[in-house]
């Protein structure tokens, strides 16, 4: 999966412990009652994808490890 290279727990979102509902409603919780931290959130995250997964540059890479 992709999350260990766009999720950064606290940065680029919150993470849960797999399986865990309690754990997970914690995050969501967290995520209604602060609204600063989910604006942050969703800026960080967004200029990471912007920043390490353009598909030019995605392409670029793949095209150069086919070509070789």
């Amino acid at each position: 999966s992709g999350v260990p290279e766009l999720v950064e727990d606290g940065v680029t979102g919150l993470l849960a412990e797999s399986g865990n509902a309690q754990d997970l409603a914690r995050c969501l919780e967290r995520l209604l009652n602060d609204k600063p931290l989910g604006t942050a959130l969703t800026i960080k995250a967004r200029l990471r994808v912007e920043q390490e997964f353009d598909i030019q540059k995605e392409s670029l890479k793949l095209y150069g490890a086919i070509a070789s």
